[in-house]
């Protein structure tokens, strides 16, 4: 009876080992689970910020464009505007030499 009692006792310890290396083993995956948890939230975090920063590049792009076609537009009024101008002081100078053989 004491033979199978010191058995039982060897038996109960091994368990006890194996118990306490399974816990072990689940805190371990529990932790490597919370990191993983843990990289996912950034990663949706990071996410959303990629799409804030897409949708500001966009609103930007938009801005460029609108800018670069007022200045072609105001590019083409200062052209015509030193066309009149050329032309203005050429008629100035007509006026300028007839008005002198009077």
């Amino acid at each position: 009876a004491l033979q199978k009692a010191e058995e039982a006792q060897v038996e109960a310890e091994a368990l006890a080992r194996l118990r306490d290396g399974a816990v072990g083993s689940i805190r371990l995956v529990e932790s490597e689970r919370d990191a993983a948890v843990r990289s996912l939230q950034e990663l949706k975090t990071s996410s959303g910020a990629l799409s804030e920063a897409q949708g500001k590049l966009a609103s930007a792009e938009q801005q460029r464009d609108t800018a670069l076609r007022s200045l072609a537009e105001a590019e083409g009024k200062l052209a015509v505007l030193g066309v009149e101008k050329d032309e203005a002081v050429r008629r100035f100078e007509a006026e300028e030499v007839e008005y002198r053989r009077l």
